[in-house]
């Protein structure tokens, strides 16, 4: 597990998330690690850890790292989104194709125990609530196809809901997420799009 705040440069977290994720191919584990990075400079007031050989944010308010079981499924659910979002030539299942660049992915994220079936208590625990207080946050659709490897992987997760934060200054900063509840805690994905008017 490696704290976000430590890392000095992009290379420092592309490094262990190649090595522990071969499967990948090396402009996704690129863009895994900018959405890693980019989530750390948002925070506020606090750090997360990134777990690169599951591909999971944990954010220091998660009392502790879900189990093997939990890890070993969100990194399932990131492969899955990642294969997905290669079948539609974009970077982030979540951004989608509208996104602007494809600099970023999305990770996995462990929120824990509690009540996070809305967006404000989401963006509390991951220290983003200062961020996205003059942003828009708004819910968005995820449509795949019913067959698809990503879909059968959400199965797992009930209550689950999409919503992204578009940045108030510039609007071309939009954080996307997804969020749903197992009986270990809450979990989901997490990416990052650009987008201008």
């Amino acid at each position: 597990m490696m704290d976000l705040a430590a890392i000095q440069s992009k290379v420092d977290l592309i490094q262990p998330i190649a090595a522990a994720n071969h499967q990948l191919a090396p402009q996704a584990v690129a863009a895994i690690a900018s959405t890693a990075l980019v989530v750390a400079e948002l925070q506020s007031g606090q750090h997360s850890a990134f777990i690169s050989a599951n591909l999971v944010l944990l954010p220091s308010s998660a009392a502790q790292p879900p189990n093997q079981t939990t890890q070993d499924y969100l990194h399932r659910l990131v492969l899955s989104a990642e294969s997905a979002a290669a079948s539609i030539s974009c970077s982030s299942i979540l951004a989608g194709a509208g996104s602007e660049s494809d600099d970023t992915g999305d990770i996995a994220l462990w929120l824990g125990p509690g009540d996070f079936g809305e967006p404000q208590a989401v963006l509390q625990a991951l220290g983003l609530a200062e961020w996205a207080s003059a942003g828009e946050i708004a819910s968005f659709g995820l449509s795949l196809p019913a067959n698809s490897t990503f879909a059968q992987q959400l199965a797992s997760l009930q209550e689950k809901y999409c919503f992204r934060v578009r940045e108030a200054n510039t609007g071309s900063l939009v954080l996307f997420f997804l969020v749903g509840r197992m009986d270990e805690g809450w979990a989901g994905l997490l990416g990052v799009g650009t987008w201008s008017d």
